[in-house]
């Protein structure tokens, strides 16, 4: 494949799947590009698969509306490729990619990056020890494969969290216990945020909702958790924390709520600024989602963290907004539509401002403790080295990735990178929001040089 296509959509997730769908009978030629085997996303993993009466019970309404979703979507009006591993993107617009053991390039005159969210680093004492897994790894168990874990401790905060321990319970997990690092000051700052978050009632009666499910089955709830080590010779034996307390366990899952998955927005060389509020990275767009780079739109989580609703939202704007640069849509009919999506966004968005508040992780969540802890898994690179490095050198992130490797691993930097800005923004007294990110090169995932060699690019 050496195609030119109108319009390139990375990501086949509710915003992906979206904005497909409003350009569909456009006349345009459009290409789908997705890492997974299916469609729907993280939120809508393996819908399509999930349809009998024992998972639409499990995985509840909001879930089976993935399924709804992707049915409006005609795949004869347009390309879907799914397993395609995107390992680059230039501001040029020019796209490549693995598939099927082979390298592929791709241009697009209108791109739309729509790749979700990941995990954010949590970084604590022993995380990297086998038994320590992440949450959205149990959700994708029992969504892909109807998998159980008996007697796993859940650790950390937000509302993924919640949501992930309420579908084990409904599965028929025993949960040994759950340790709430959610930060007791939290609850206090969120309050004036309240009244506003109100507008989306239904939503904060599902959270009471989860806590009362915790309590009728009667699991162990430890809330405003600190000083959280998992610890063991060789694997996870026990988890420690508030100095006393400690639960001996083999199996943990942890989540420290999501943040934007951005390398390929940033190798993409999109601006980017950093949320105090969210503590993340976010892609700086402008009122139709389009980057800083011309012609790049970047919608829902891969932009910033705003749940599900907004991001279909957001897609059906940027769709609008290409359907005009196509002059497939008048100027008037642009402003009316994106009128009208401007209010729907305003009133989903009600609840934003309260759970970025009361979910901020603590500074304990995201900075180690100890020197000891591993930051880069990849390439096993300790807090100790990175401080090491900054005695060194405090010119920037970059300096401290060639002096440690930190961020040079397979992920590239996806789940070190936040850990290592917020350590030198400690460590140098610097303004956080003035350190320069990590530089994201090609190739931003594993790709073999036998690819490399036969890719066709005239």
């Amino acid at each position: 494949m050496n195609k030119i296509y109108d319009v390139l959509i990375i990501g086949a997730g509710p915003a992906g799947i979206m904005a497909a769908i409003k350009l569909q009978d456009s006349g345009l030629s459009i290409l789908l590009l997705d890492d997974s085997f299916s469609l729907g996303g993280q939120i809508y993993k393996n819908v399509q698969n999930n349809q009998n009466e024992k998972n639409t019970k499990l995985f509840g309404p909001e879930y089976s509306k993935g399924y709804e979703l992707i049915n409006k979507l005609d795949l004869e009006k347009i390309e879907y490729l799914p397993n395609a591993s995107i390992w680059s993107i230039d501001k040029e617009s020019k796209v490549y990619f693995s598939h099927e053991g082979k390298s592929q390039r791709i241009i697009a005159n209108k791109i739309i990056i729509a790749v979700g969210s990941q995990e954010r680093p949590f970084t604590l004492e022993g995380w990297d020890k086998p038994g320590v897994l992440t949450a959205t790894s149990a959700q994708i168990m029992l969504k892909e494969s109807s998998i159980i874990k008996d007697d796993a401790v859940f650790v950390g905060s937000g509302p993924l969290f919640y949501y992930v321990i309420s579908q084990y319970i409904d599965a028929g997990a025993k949960i040994k216990a759950i340790i709430d690092t959610t930060p007791r000051e939290n609850y206090i700052m969120a309050l004036k945020y309240l009244p506003k978050a109100l507008k989306k009632v239904g939503m904060l009666l599902k959270g009471l909702g989860f806590l009362l499910k915790f309590r009728k089955h009667n699991i162990k709830v430890y809330q405003f958790a600190k000083n959280i080590k998992f610890e063991g010779n060789e694997t996870l034996e026990s988890i420690s924390f508030n100095d006393k307390e400690n639960i001996n366990t083999k199996l943990a899952f942890i989540h420290n709520g999501l943040v934007p998955n951005i390398n390929l927005q940033l190798q993409a060389q999109c601006d980017y600024e950093y949320s105090h509020k969210k503590r993340s990275i976010d892609i700086k767009v402008d009122k139709y989602y389009q980057s800083s780079v011309p012609n790049i739109f970047v919608l829902g989580d891969g932009q910033s963290i705003k749940g599900v609703e907004v991001a279909l939202i957001e897609a059906e704007v940027a769709a609008a907004k290409i359907l005009y640069d196509f002059k497939k849509l008048s100027k008037q009919s642009l402003t009316d539509e994106c009128k009208q999506l401007d209010k729907k966004l305003k009133d989903v968005s009600s609840i934003r401002d309260f759970l970025d508040t009361l979910y901020r992780p603590s500074s304990e969540t995201v900075i180690p403790q100890n020197k000891d802890v591993i930051v880069c898994r990849c390439e096993e690179v300790k807090k100790s080295d990175i401080l090491n490095s900054i005695k060194i050198d405090q010119k920037g992130l970059n300096t401290i990735k060639s002096f440690t490797r930190c961020g040079m691993g397979n992920c590239q930097g996806r789940f070190c990178g936040l850990t290592l800005l917020e350590i030198m923004a400690k460590e140098t007294k610097q303004p956080i929001e003035e350190i320069s990110y990590l530089n994201i090169r090609s190739p931003i995932r594993p790709v073999r040089i036998s690819e490399l060699t036969q890719l066709k690019i005239n």
